[in-house]
């Protein structure tokens, strides 16, 4: 069956645009393939993000029991130098391999979502996969060993990634209101 056109109007976009007047068009532009450029996260901002992340870690290293007590350590005093490398190597990978867990399932960390920041593809602005989150959890590594020098390259590169984005091939990107107001998303 042939859809009858209004009179005078003789293209389709002209059709269109006539119900769109007379609000009898809607489209949803949120599945729309029109793709937005990215706004990409400053340094301040990352580094505010890991500030945040970093209070629910140093709760996790000093509140849960990891390693020895000091009962064990006065009782066996020729272990303590191992208990205590074995403490920090174990109290250092918990909270990273956490907010790997976090990133892999919600796509980013608490301090991130505090702040409205988000990790995605760089290609493709698409959520992270949970290999790239695995792959950005293992870049951590070297992003902290290197006393923090694998975050600075976020300064020096277009897209803001630090070691640990370039290696699962990532950005952290900004959410947030424009104009800097507190509204909530």
């Amino acid at each position: 069956m042939r859809q009858a056109q209004q009179p005078g109007l003789p293209c389709s976009f002209a059709v269109v645009a006539w119900q769109m007047v007379n609000g009898l068009y809607f489209h949803d532009f949120s599945q729309s393939d029109i793709k937005l450029p990215m706004r990409y996260a400053s340094y301040s901002r990352r580094a505010s993000a890991l500030a945040i992340d970093s209070i629910w870690w140093t709760v996790i290293v000093l509140f849960v029991p990891l390693g020895p007590s000091t009962e064990d350590i006065l009782m066996a005093p020729e272990s303590f130098a191992l208990s205590i490398v074995l403490w920090l190597a174990i109290g250092q990978c918990i909270p990273i391999l956490v907010t790997g867990i976090l990133w892999a399932v919600c796509g980013t960390s608490p301090g991130k979502r505090a702040l409205h920041l988000r990790i995605v593809d760089a290609d493709t602005g698409e959520p992270m996969t949970v290999r790239q989150a695995g792959l950005r959890t293992l870049g951590y590594l070297p992003s902290f060993a290197t006393c923090g020098a694998g975050f600075l390259w976020v300064l020096f590169n277009q897209r803001k990634q630090a070691l640990h984005d370039r290696i699962a091939n990532t950005v952290v990107i900004d959410d947030g209101p424009v104009d800097g107001s507190l509204s909530a998303k």
